[in-house]
């Protein structure tokens, strides 16, 4: 019988990922692991052993980067424990100094896209809300060097689900909760904008209610997705054994998998096999 691939050969971060070459040629950047978290490394052309880290992300990594057509900044985002108020950064690639360029408390800013034609701009929309319109918010055009308050002419209108719209799917949910006598396993994410930890906690409430078994694990500094990849590990590790659980089939144990991660289990950590044995000895450098 053939070996299972190992949970964290598919789940956790890559060796190297994302590679781009910088448009004047010069250097090639990419995605790779420093001290556990992604980062972005610069590397001269042809001589990828040169490589060295331009950016000290320490807690959930860099997913995605960008060059500016300077030729001389890396553009990446960045957000805080998964909330989503991504901001966007520009990173010197001869200094390494960083810029914010949208320091904007609970804003989100997305990178539109860069041109050649306008090098050291790039248009960023974000959900900052026009003081004389606040159900609008506008683009705005960002320097990639330093930072600009100029307002660009394009405007980004918000969607929003009408609030009964929204109760009226969640009082769906309940309905089909209280006709279920399945089991479930729930993995949270505290900071998660969408959907929100409370509705998790009514789910396992009302079904801890019924006596339905439910497993329900919580990490406090992610959001809609894991990026930390020891968050993310836990999470593959306790599906992977709930699946084999309840559907058969072979499954690597937990093992150490929760190591340094910050997943807490409040209900149902006897239901899953090794989450318990696993809480017991995991080792943890703090959440972060």
């Amino acid at each position: 019988m053939a070996s299972l691939i190992a949970r964290a050969a598919l789940f956790g971060d890559p060796v190297r990922t994302q590679a781009r070459v910088s448009p004047d040629g010069r250097y090639i950047s990419f995605l790779a692991p420093q001290n556990g978290v992604l980062n972005v490394w610069l590397a001269p052309f042809a001589n990828l052993q040169a490589a060295k880290p331009i950016t000290d992300d320490k807690a959930r990594g860099v997913r995605e980067h960008y060059w500016a057509f300077t030729a001389a900044h890396v553009l990446y985002v960045q957000d805080a424990g998964g909330d989503e108020n991504w901001r966007v950064l520009s990173g010197d690639v001869e200094s390494g100094a960083e810029i914010d360029l949208t320091p904007l408390a609970g804003v989100q800013a997305q990178i539109v896209g860069l041109s050649a034609l306008r090098p050291t701009c790039s248009p960023v929309a974000s959900t900052w809300l026009d003081p004389q319109n606040s159900s609008r918010c506008w683009s705005r055009f960002r320097r990639t060097g330093r930072r600009s308050s100029r307002t660009w002419r394009a405007e980004w209108a918000i969607r929003a689900q009408k609030a009964g719209e929204r109760f009226s799917m969640r009082a769906r949910r309940f309905r089909m909760l209280r006709a279920s006598s399945g089991r479930s396993s729930i993995v949270q994410g505290a900071n998660d904008p969408r959907v929100k930890q409370a509705e998790a906690d009514q789910i396992v409430a009302a079904m801890t209610e019924k006596s339905l078994p439910v497993t329900y694990a919580l990490c406090a500094d992610e959001g809609h997705g894991f990026a930390r990849p020891q968050n993310r590990l836990s999470f593959y590790a306790i599906t992977e054994a709930f699946l084999s659980k309840y559907l058969g089939g072979r499954f690597e144990p937990i093992g150490r998998d929760f190591d340094d991660s910050s997943v807490s289990v409040s209900a149902g950590a006897q239901i899953v096999p090794g989450i318990a044995a696993a809480l017991a000895v995991r080792r943890s450098s703090g959440a972060r």
